[in-house]
């Protein structure tokens, strides 16, 4: 019964008293989708970008009190390692989906359900577009696990993309940061933001593609082969995503 998901209220706790809790909204952050410039020389500049996520997760860090081990798998389950800036945690909080993530249509996504605690992480759980999750039929999401659309500048020549990049395996992304103090009274918005440029390490998810190269002609250039796929790995990992407070 892992990742029960928040379902049932839990009434453990260290004195036996119910576990305090609360709902914060969660929404989509596209502050951070910027105009990236990548290792090639192109000034990529995005202006569709949408996943749909089957479960948001929030964790909080490091050894959990003790009376979280009690509850055991009655509750969520404990999040997968993460290799990356950030370890991975004890899932604590969580939105359900599924849910449509536009950073171009600013929206609330939900509302997420969190147990009182010191937050450091958040995990995304994504699912292929479908009409069921109130996508139209010729939606360019429907099918896939992201569709992304935007032009890229090079030496005074530009042109428009778009790519529909199929999901990874796992399709998971683990240890989005987070720093958040939670508790009965706290009210801030938990905004899913996607960053065009790692904060950390300055790269960006276009890295190594060349775009006068992509398959297609000036007006609808796609991205298929190595290009889809080197995009794909580099979208889909926790250097271009992290959980906003604002």
């Amino acid at each position: 019964m892992k990742r029960y998901a928040l379902m049932v209220l839990v009434s453990l706790s260290c004195d036996g008293a119910e576990a305090s809790r609360t709902t914060l909204v969660v929404a989509s952050d596209r502050a951070q989708v910027v105009p990236a410039t990548n290792d090639l020389g192109y000034v990529v500049t995005l202006d569709a970008a949408r996943v749909v996520a089957s479960r948001i997760e929030f964790t909080v860090e490091g050894e959990t009190h003790a009376w979280w081990d009690a509850i055991g798998d009655f509750f969520v389950g404990t999040a997968r390692a993460h290799p990356g800036h950030y370890a991975g945690g004890e899932v604590t909080g969580e939105l359900t989906g599924p849910v449509v993530i536009d950073w171009f249509e600013p929206q609330d996504l939900g509302s997420a359900t969190l147990l009182e605690g010191n937050y450091h992480g958040a995990n995304l759980d994504f699912v292929v577009g479908a009409v069921a999750h109130g996508l139209a039929a010729e939606d360019p999401l429907v099918g896939h696990g992201a569709y992304l659309a935007g032009t890229a500048t090079k030496d005074g020549r530009s042109v428009r993309f778009a790519a529909q990049l199929a999901l990874p395996d796992p399709a998971v992304i683990v240890g989005l940061p987070l720093e958040l103090e939670v508790s009965a009274a706290t009210t801030a918005t938990l905004g899913i933001a996607l960053s065009t440029i790692d904060p950390f390490e300055d790269d960006t998810f276009f890295d190594g593609i060349d775009f006068f190269a992509l398959a297609g002609d000036a007006a609808a250039y796609t991205f298929d082969g190595d290009a889809a796929n080197r995009l794909r790995r580099a979208f889909f990992t926790h250097d271009h995503f992290l959980v906003t407070t604002p």
